[in-house]
């Protein structure tokens, strides 16, 4: 049995100014930070999944087609003793992902019993209760990808190993013929 996730995982950019913040938010909250290497924004938690189901998952996963393009991060929240950043209005192309991953999961018979979609990333675990600061600017990673993750539960934490990835289709990029045409006929 493997314990699996769908997720993406922030570039090397947003991951320094996530660590930043998190360091930020442990001088206000104290708890612990999520190592670097951690962070992540999952899409779909599978829990234990049988081994032998592996490549049935991935065949899903192909299935599956989204559209690259940017995260903004730019809201924090805390829930119980987590303390996160996530979206005010979470992008479109992200939500078809998700609702696409969901729909084709649950078709081909695996449990994907979660509450509706809110994009977070979790920077402290095991927080205080004090007031958290306002986040002083968004942090925008460009989106262009997502992996199946395997997470192994340690006495240290959590380590997560990524089986596969998927790249996002680039949206397209229209020519100046294309948009002429496209602000005369509305």
């Amino acid at each position: 049995m493997a314990r699996l996730f769908f997720a993406l995982w922030p570039d090397a950019s947003a991951r320094r100014r996530l660590t930043a913040l998190a360091r930020t938010l442990y001088g206000a909250c104290g708890g612990r930070i999520v190592p670097a290497g951690r962070l992540h924004l999952t899409l779909a938690f599978l829990g234990e999944v049988p081994e032998a189901r592996l490549p049935e998952l991935c065949a899903v996963a192909e299935r599956v087609s989204g559209r690259a393009g940017p995260l903004q991060l730019d809201r924090l929240g805390r829930w119980r003793d987590i303390v996160w950043a996530g979206c005010l209005e979470p992008p479109a192309h992200l939500l078809q992902l998700v609702a696409a991953l969901r729909q084709q999961l649950g078709a081909a018979g695996f449990a994907v019993d979660e509450p509706p979609f809110s994009p977070h990333l979790t920077l402290l675990r095991k927080a205080g209760r004090a007031p958290l600061p306002a986040l002083e600017a968004p942090i925008v990673w460009p989106v262009a990808d997502w992996h199946l993750v395997c997470s192994q539960l340690l006495p240290a934490g959590a380590e997560y190993r990524s089986l596969a990835r998927w790249p996002l289709a680039a949206a397209p990029i229209l020519g100046p013929l294309v948009d002429a045409r496209l602000q005369e006929n509305p």
